[in-house]
């Protein structure tokens, strides 16, 4: 089984979910980590990385590692092979997590535990294989900010299609700061292996269109990392970050190789991204294009009775950012959201900061500074992560922790005090939150009600979603926790178990609102465009913020800013581009000195 060595217990509210698996579900694994620009260890970082699994779980069929400061600006600014060592540590903290787990939990041959939704090509037994393994399906990085989704090799070819997404929000929109992230067409009851970058099926891993085959079923998952403004004052700045995550991180198919790829191993990575070539090239070439692009072209055909609406283009755009009518959606990283607007006093770090107890009615208990949170506070007055919620947080301040470099690893059991950094307020920066699919609509939504109209529920207390059929579609928390504090870093990592039903998000559908020419010509339009027009016009509605059509060209301009400054960083700040800047100036002065000789003889 998955254990845990030297974990503390603390008193934890019921989850809304439990550990038991279900042939109905999908599990998920999802990870925040701000790895502090240093390399993980793996042998220190894999005992703990399924801190979240019960005993006797059994290993995710998905594993999402969301992470920040990856690397050094400059390594991470020019992006490709300088990432490489840095993603291949957590490619290693995977594969021995993997050891953990026995046979009698990694039994991943039918049974129990999914087994990915009819099939699952590919599908190992536990006596084919005693352990699980992993392919990195998606590796994807803007500037420090990365997103890597691992899928269980006897899932691995239930991913009919993949896109991706990033944004800066750094200095002049640079990836200092940013988000990242990844959406996923999951097969549900597809009965033979796929290529998972071919273009059979619903469409290639790698960007195949969106549709499915005839008698395929496809459920989306959208998975951000994402990086928010640090410091204590910097609150409405966070806020704002995430107001432009809204509006320009929008997925777009991932791009197609022109090579053949080499064979690689199950454990190996099957597809990388990074930011060694812009993020979005200035031209929109096809398979880059959003993904209802054609639909866009398909609703001005509608139209021909009167002008092409503006609002279908726009609805169209709305559900390839974040808010999706069709897809769960998973949001974690270093959100930075602090405790306090000021930094803390020295009586503060002497009567306020948290210590290691279990007695909830000590003052230095963690729950009362939990209720200073801002995040928390934000959310509630809905300025931020419109709509999202998160499980109950029954562990300690994840940042900032003040680390000699001693221990590899500071586990809670028998700690009597944390290593707290005294300048900064003990804060929980690395959160996941998730959107609960949308409740049926009620009279009063259809109605109009308060202008809100139909869209996502964003009552707290509401955690039951159901699709069109009335089957509940919600997100089930397992286990939300942190791992041990790890020297290579000021933060804790922050994992979630959960587990999502295996069925498509089908929102209930009502009729967009009609002009009277359109009405006129309803008997024209395509029964099921009208239907996907209506969800997207849905999902617009209901999104907080509108997308950005100037996005890409945004990003491409910030891309060539980072290959700059990376470039400049490289050669400043490392010991190679030292050493290659040495070489070069003394190779420049030899040559002169050379054809100065020349010159006077």
């Amino acid at each position: 089984m998955a254990t845990t060595p030297g974990r503390k217990a603390y008193p934890s509210s019921p989850s809304s979910g439990d550990a038991k698996s279900s042939p109905d579900d999908l599990s998920l694994y999802i990870l925040t980590f701000n790895c502090g620009r240093t390399p993980v260890q793996p042998d220190v970082f894999a005992p703990y990385l399924f801190s979240a699994l019960n005993d006797h779980e059994r290993p995710p069929e998905l594993l999402v590692l969301c992470l920040q400061e990856l690397a050094p600006i400059a390594y991470a600014f020019l992006g490709g092979s300088f990432l490489t060592p840095y993603l291949d540590a957590f490619r290693e903290v995977v594969r021995l997590a993997c050891k953990r787990f026995n046979s009698n939990t990694a039994g991943l041959g039918g049974g129990g535990g999914g087994g990915g939704g009819g099939g699952g090509g590919g599908g190992a037994s536990a006596t084919d294989s005693a352990l699980p393994s992993y392919a990195n399906v998606v590796t994807r990085n803007l500037g420090l900010t990365a997103i890597m989704v691992f899928a269980r090799a006897d899932v691995v070819d239930n991913i009919a299609w993949i896109r991706t997404a990033g944004v800066g929000l750094g200095v002049s929109e640079m990836g200092n700061k940013g988000a990242v992230g990844a959406r996923l067409g999951y097969r549900l009851n597809h009965n033979k292996p796929h290529d998972s970058r071919s273009g059979s099926g619903s469409g290639s891993a790698a960007g195949g269109n969106n549709q499915q085959g005839a008698n395929e079923e496809v459920m989306q998952l959208t998975f951000v990392a994402a990086h928010l403004a640090a410091m204590e004052e910097a609150l409405e700045q966070r806020n704002e970050d995430y107001k432009n995550i809204v509006q320009r991180l929008v997925f777009v198919p991932e791009k197609k190789s022109t090579s053949k790829p080499k064979k690689r191993d199950r454990d190996e990575h099957e597809q990388t991204e990074s930011e060694s070539e812009p993020l979005l090239q200035g031209q929109e070439e096809e398979d880059e294009r959003p993904l209802l692009h054609h639909q866009q072209q398909k609703d001005t055909t509608i139209n021909q009775g009167g002008s092409a609406t503006t609002a279908a283009a726009a609805a169209a755009e709305a559900e390839n950012g974040i808010y999706s009518a069709q897809s769960y959606l998973f949001f974690a990283g270093d959100l930075n959201y602090r405790t306090s607007l000021l930094p803390p006093s020295a009586q503060d770090v002497k009567e306020r900061f948290p210590k290691p107890t279990n007695d909830i009615n000590d003052p230095r208990h963690f729950r009362h500074l939990l209720a200073e949170d801002q995040l928390t506070q934000q959310v509630q007055a809905g300025k931020t992560l419109h709509g999202l919620t998160e499980a109950p947080i029954d562990f300690p301040p994840t940042y900032k922790y003040s680390l000699d470099g001693k221990k590899p690893v500071i586990l809670d059991e028998g700690l009597s005090a944390w290593p707290w950094a005294r300048h900064r307020w003990p804060s929980w920066c690395d959160r996941i939150f998730f959107l609960q699919p949308p409740s049926p609509p009620t009279a009063a939504a259809a109605g109009g009600g308060d202008g809100g109209g139909v869209g996502y529920d964003n009552d707290d207390n509401d955690t039951t979603g159901r699709d069109c059929d009335g089957a509940v579609t919600k997100v089930s928390v397992s286990k939300y926790t942190c791992l041990p504090i790890f020297a290579t870093s000021d933060h804790r990592p922050v994992a979630l178990a959960a587990k999502v039903p295996l069925k498509p998000v089908k929102v209930p559908i009502l009729p967009l609102e009609a002009t009277t020419e359109q009405e006129d010509d309803s008997s024209n339009v395509d029964e099921g465009l009208y239907a996907q027009n209506a969800a997207a016009a849905k999902a617009a509605a209901k999104a907080p913020f509108p997308v950005d059509p100037n996005w890409r060209s945004r990003r491409a301009s910030a891309r060539k800013k980072e290959l700059l400054v990376g470039l400049m960083a490289y050669l400043a700040l490392t010991r190679e581009g030292n050493g290659l800047l040495g070489a070069t100036v003394v190779g420049a002065l030899g040559g002169w000195l050379v054809l100065r000789s020349l010159l006077m003889a």
